[in-house]
């Protein structure tokens, strides 16, 4: 039996070839999953957009978010004023007409003033 003299190529060789045989554009994946990838709240954090100083960080608004809250808010204050212009009290007009019988308003108020006296004399006398 012939004897065999398996000899292992250098490290510099192996490493060569392993990068050869794997494509070099795919980029390396995430073994937690894209969930994960994505960050625990579900949404993409962009920290160029965030300003940390120590204890807090700023985080700007989102300007999407924020037209279509204004945008929400201007609905509401048109269907609240709209509702108050429906609930408000009308203009009222009555023509005037001399109602109370026949007594002129000179008599009118000389009787209002007598039993307003009349009213007086019975709080002092009681």
């Amino acid at each position: 039996m012939p004897s065999t003299l398996m000899v292992k190529p250098k490290q510099a060789e192996a490493s060569k070839r392993s990068r050869a045989a794997r494509p070099a554009a795919e980029p390396p994946r995430d073994k937690r999953g894209p969930a994960a990838a994505a960050g625990a709240q579900g949404f993409l954090f962009k920290p160029s957009l965030c300003f940390s100083h120590k204890a807090f960080t700023v985080i700007p608004p989102n300007p999407k978010k924020r037209r279509e809250i204004q945008k929400k808010a201007e609905a509401e204050l048109a269907a609240l004023e709209e509702l108050r212009l429906s609930r408000a009290m009308a203009y009222v007009s009555i023509n005037p007409s001399s109602v109370g019988g026949c007594m002129s308003l000179e008599e009118v108020r000389l009787k209002q003033q007598q039993e307003m006296m009349q009213a007086k004399r019975k709080q002092k006398q009681v």
